[in-house]
């Protein structure tokens, strides 16, 4: 026989297989040997309480204070190069795509940056979009944000 035959002829065997009544609780199991039955009367025995270990303080050494001190000025210190090296990353990163798409995108006042020329008003009213008409803008996209129930308009 193959190999693949020999594990099929298992594999169906352990499948057509009963469980040894011996092996279950109140099953029947082995004769003249009787297991109690889950919830039976079971004797009390005492088990002694290990005792709790003492508390053992370890002597304070000079190094132990340096490290106190020194651990949190050193992550400390870690953090802020990294929060600073994170800033000026993100700053070289707007730079470039500012520098490589300047007909579209510009920074605002806060260095964020946005669409060139556009402008995104969150379910305006007729007045503030009177009033931006008034100052020169015009309406070039609208549309509804439905699952969240607002409609906006991009102006030019």
């Amino acid at each position: 026989m193959t190999q693949g035959r020999i594990a099929a002829l298992s594999a169906a065997l352990a499948l057509l297989a009963q469980p040894a009544a011996a092996q279950l609780i109140g099953g029947g199991g082995l004769p003249g040997v009787g297991l109690p039955s889950p919830g039976a009367d079971l004797p009390s025995v005492d088990v002694p309480r290990t005792p709790a270990a003492p508390r053992v303080r370890t002597p304070r050494t000079p190094a132990d204070r340096v490290v106190r001190e020194t651990v949190p000025q050193v992550t400390g210190a870690v953090d802020d190069t990294l929060e600073g090296l994170g800033a000026q990353t993100r700053r070289l990163r707007l730079d470039a795509l500012v520098r490589d798409h300047p007909e579209s995108i510009e920074l605002d006042d806060a260095g964020a940056p946005v669409v060139r020329g556009r402008v995104l008003a969150l379910a305006p009213s007729a007045q503030a979009l009177a009033a931006a008409r008034q100052a020169g803008f015009e309406a070039v996209e609208q549309a509804d944000l439905t699952a969240i129930g607002v409609g906006f308009l991009v102006l030019r």
